[in-house]
């Protein structure tokens, strides 16, 4: 469901980007979600100086990146632009795959917390990977991490040095 409080023309906007995004490309596309200021309803007004947009995360069907899907929902939504410049919002259109993978784990969470499905379903938090190192494997990493750099510094100050003797 599109948020009443849109006006009227940034709405239309919003109807017609789902509607022909789910018209043209539903074998591409498993969830349109509204995320944001304006799905949380603190946006900025229109009228302000610089009005808050409209947020739309696009999910994939799948998790393999598909370039020629990414273009053929690009022109779509060009043709949507030329169409609705009489809206006040902008509306800015993110993509991502149902693991949410290559995203900060904030974002899907955010999405989760304050998102309102347009079209099919909410992210699934237990599909979403991490991509957030494990504490614990970067604790047990660390003394190698640290070796190394030592190592580097020693290097780097052998070579400094032996280049202050040359020059001299």
């Amino acid at each position: 469901m599109i948020p009443t409080w849109l006006d009227p023309e940034t709405l239309d906007y919003v109807k017609d980007i789902v509607d022909s995004l789910v018209r043209g490309h539903a074998d591409l596309i498993q969830s349109i979600i509204l995320y944001g200021s304006i799905a949380r309803h603190d946006e900025r007004p229109i009228d302000d100086l610089h009005p808050s947009d409209v947020d739309l995360l696009v999910i994939w069907k799948s998790d393999e990146r598909d370039d020629v899907a990414i273009d053929l929902v690009h022109a779509t939504l060009s043709e949507l632009y030329r169409r609705h410049l009489d809206a006040p919002r902008d509306v800015s259109i993110l993509y991502g795959t149902p693991s949410m993978r290559e995203w900060d784990p904030m974002f899907p969470e955010n999405v989760i917390r304050d998102g309102i499905p347009l079209y099919g379903p909410m992210l699934d938090p237990a599909k979403i990977e991490s991509t957030a190192p494990d504490l614990e494997e970067l604790l047990a990493r660390l003394p190698t991490v640290l070796r190394e750099a030592e190592e580097a510094m020693k290097e780097w100050e052998r070579k400094v040095g032996l280049a202050d003797k040359d020059s001299g």
